[in-house]
């Protein structure tokens, strides 16, 4: 059954459609259960520079315990917390070991990692057109590390309203060098409702309803699972109602700028029509979707 994970923990309330919990092992998670009761196996330095392999495995194993302890069936490892180079990533290797071993049921993803890491969305577009598969077997070297996952993380932040086709085709050219280089292992986008500002995107500007149409399926366009970072914005309902649309339906998202006056539009995929209400989405931004339901005012 596919699932909108959320990164938050804990879950965001106040959305039409659930958010499921992951167990996302980053920096202040290891901090804080470093600080708590941590096991004998706990490494004694603070510094985690100083960690050894063996440090990393015993601390994923231990912490990957307390996710099955509450039930979380999705561990994200982020790997921004752990030392490694695109030479030498055995810390992450252990890592992931480390977690398989303490909850061998969950589904395994990394935040971050080697790959692509050193390409930018521009580079990334271009050799993805002209240099495809010397792009794929670079990638492939790292297939020991990748191959340990259940998904790869595609990391999918719009940068601004004057990068979306750049955005949109950098979110495809991933998937096409992951799908090549990884055969065996699945896909997770990770997604977020706004702009990432911190890459220098006024924090005035607002997705329009259209880009997080388009967004939203290519986001689950590979995969279906979803990851969502950090909602916060009057959009946020509007798009993580697409999303659920989307991977519990299958079904072509209708933009509801598209549509007004109470009208009633049948939409599907193959050949399966299902048939949605549509009630006056003449403003923008107050606009839900939900399946088999209504679109409905969001204050």
């Amino acid at each position: 059954m596919p699932s909108l994970y959320t990164f938050n923990d804990p879950v965001p309330s106040g959305f039409d459609v659930p958010l499921k919990r992951m167990y996302w092992i980053n920096g202040s998670r290891i901090s804080s259960t470093g600080a708590a009761s941590p096991p004998p196996t706990w490494p004694v330095s603070g510094i985690l520079s100083e960690w050894s392999n063996e440090d990393w495995y015993n601390t994923h194993e231990y912490m990957a315990t307390l996710a099955l302890a509450r039930g979380d069936d999705l561990i994200f490892v982020d790997a921004e917390a752990i030392p490694f180079t695109n030479i030498n990533y055995s810390n992450l290797i252990y890592a992931i070991n480390g977690v398989r071993a303490g909850h061998p049921s969950a589904k395994i993803a990394m935040y971050y990692g080697p790959f692509l890491s050193e390409i930018n969305r521009t580079t990334l577009n271009t050799q993805v057109a002209t240099n495809f598969n010397a792009l794929v077997a670079e990638q492939a070297g790292f297939a020991d590390l990748y191959n340990l996952l259940d998904y790869i993380n595609m990391p999918s932040y719009l940068l601004g309203e004057s990068y979306v086709q750049r955005d949109f085709d950098y979110m495809t050219g991933q998937k096409l060098v992951a799908q090549a280089a990884f055969p065996n292992v699945g896909r997770i986008y990770s997604v977020w409702g706004v702009y990432h500002t911190s890459f220098n995107a006024p924090e005035n500007q607002t997705i329009s309803q259209s880009v997080l149409r388009d967004y939203a399926n290519l986001a689950t366009s590979d995969g279906k699972n979803v990851a969502i970072f950090a909602p916060e914005s009057n959009r946020d309902g509007f798009f993580v109602n697409l999303l659920h649309q989307i991977i519990h339906a299958a079904l072509k998202v209708i933009d509801a700028d598209d549509y007004r006056n109470n009208g009633r539009v049948t939409v599907g995929s193959g050949g399966k029509p299902r048939s949605f209400n549509i009630i006056d989405t003449s403003q923008d931004n107050v606009v839900n979707v939900r399946a088999n339901n209504d679109i409905k005012r969001h204050n």
